[in-house]
């Protein structure tokens, strides 16, 4: 009777861990998206390179997103490279870095996943643009009206008061060290209480 007992409470103690795991779910805390959505001019990304916006990061995984358009339609349709710098400009080390191209006609916001840096909250960091080839088919939207407060433009590297440029920051979600335990946890009940169910079944 007593190991009948004990079985049931270890069977309970499982299912209840697994309840837990799927309670509790799978994503951090996320303080929002930050949008600066005015567009009211482009400006031309190899000519002014680099490009870029400064931000403090409300959370720690994100995506990083600039708004585009496309110009001159002569040009090749050479790839583009971001960066992700500490600080407010391209002063700070380089935490991120990649290339990517855009479809021609391309028009609006590009996200580029920065969840392989984890960034520190209410600290500022600069995303910027440049361009390695010699194109001019891509510009970048701005605006120079109801600018954001927390960040600046940059043309040639350079701060430009009264200039932002259009860009979003999304928050993006990431598996909870203990949730994931716990998960885990469960998990191995199932499969224990699986494996108890094989050997017990008639011959």
């Amino acid at each position: 009777m007593f190991f009948a007992i004990r079985k049931i409470i270890g069977s309970l103690a499982l299912a209840i861990a697994m309840v837990f795991a799927v309670m509790l779910g799978t994503t951090t805390a996320k303080a929002g998206l930050i949008l600066q959505d005015l567009h009211h001019a482009t400006t031309q990304i190899n000519f002014f390179e680099p490009v870029g916006q400064s931000f403090i990061a409300e959370d720690a995984l994100v995506s990083f997103a600039f708004g585009f358009e496309h110009f001159v339609s002569a040009s090749p349709n050479d790839p583009l490279q971001f960066t992700l710098n500490e600080g407010v400009g391209f002063g700070g080390a380089q935490l991120f870095s990649t290339n990517f191209s855009l479809a021609d006609g391309f028009e609006g916001f590009f996200d580029i996943d920065l969840s392989s840096v984890a960034l520190t909250v209410g600290n500022p960091y600069t995303a910027g643009l440049n361009i390695p080839g010699t194109s001019s088919l891509w510009h970048f939207q701005r605006t120079q009206t109801n600018l954001f407060a927390q960040g600046t433009g940059f043309l040639n590297g350079l701060a430009v008061p009264g200039f932002d440029a259009r860009f979003r920051v999304t928050p993006l979600t990431a598996p909870e060290p203990a949730t994931l335990a716990l998960f885990g946890v469960g998990l191995a009940g199932l499969a224990y209480l699986q494996r108890r169910r094989k050997f017990r079944a008639p011959m």
